[in-house]
């Protein structure tokens, strides 16, 4: 069988008998003496080198006894070391799907209940008697705006409350409607606004003394006309599925409760 080579020197193709392997031929093209490989050699030179790199199980069971038997206590060492590091993967991994385990079962748990002990079914965004309507317009998470005492500008504080914007109509053709705000801290404390969330849990009014800009207090709504005021509580949180605000009706001079269901949606988080 020919060997193929080519000519360092010029790149020439070069095809000589196998019995010139290992010898010394003449390029055919620029006269340069060319050695022959010897494909027995290469292959023993590459059997060899499989050899030495080739991993040796009994030197290393041999290595891994001499040092047992050298040094046992950096031996002891390294055992308990790897074990531990097993225990520990082993612990976390436990440990986090303990976690997930109680995450899943807390939002099942949200999401499922407990069940409203007042749920107020029948109950919409808007309530009314036979002197006023009221409606919530509104209810979003936002930094509200104060007024502080004896100031003319505005502050925005930094937590986050729940902002309610109330609708209150006088449905009366002729008679004007004196309305009462139904602020926590103003007057009479069985007047005040209450809010729960659908578990029953209640979320207090905010009363910090400052006037909170958009509360109307105290004032007079006419004939066929309509305010808008705002009140403000602690936020509830995202995994409420609804509000229930409880608003006496003799801030309107009436008698009893005006009921609102609000449902929990993106912009009241």
């Amino acid at each position: 069988m020919p060997i193929h080579l080519d000519c360092p020197i010029c790149g020439q193709r070069l095809k000589v008998s196998n019995k010139t392997a290992g010898r010394a031929v003449k390029c055919i093209a620029c006269g340069n003496g060319v050695r022959v490989p010897d494909p027995k050699s290469m292959l023993a030179a590459k059997t060899a080198n499989k050899q030495a790199f080739a991993i040796e199980p009994d030197k290393y069971w041999t290595f891994l006894q001499e040092f047992v038997a050298s040094r046992p206590v950096a031996a002891l060492s390294v055992v308990l070391i790897v074990v531990a590091c097993l225990v520990g993967i082993k612990t976390a991994a436990r440990a986090l799907s303990k976690s997930n385990w109680r995450m899943a079962s807390a939002m099942v748990a949200r999401n499922e209940g407990p069940a409203d002990p007042e749920a107020w079914e029948g109950v919409g965004e808007s309530d009314s008697n036979d002197r006023v309507r009221v409606t919530a317009k509104s209810a979003t998470g936002v930094q509200i705006s104060v007024v502080p005492v004896g100031s003319k500008f505005t502050r925005k504080v930094p937590k986050v409350f729940l902002k309610i914007v109330l609708r209150i109509e006088n449905l009366s053709p002729s008679e004007t409607l004196e309305y009462t705000s139904w602020l926590a801290g103003l007057g009479d404390k069985n007047q005040s606004a209450t809010l729960k969330d659908d578990t029953g849990a209640e979320h207090p009014q905010l009363d910090s003394g400052e006037r909170i800009a958009g509360q109307l207090g105290t004032t007079s709504i006419q004939p066929g006309g309509a305010i808008d005021d705002v009140l403000v509580f602690d936020n509830p949180g995202t995994y409420v599925k609804y509000l229930k605000l409880g608003l006496p009706a003799q801030a309107v001079g009436g008698m009893g409760i005006l009921r609102i269901k609000i449902p929990r949606t993106p912009s009241a988080d």
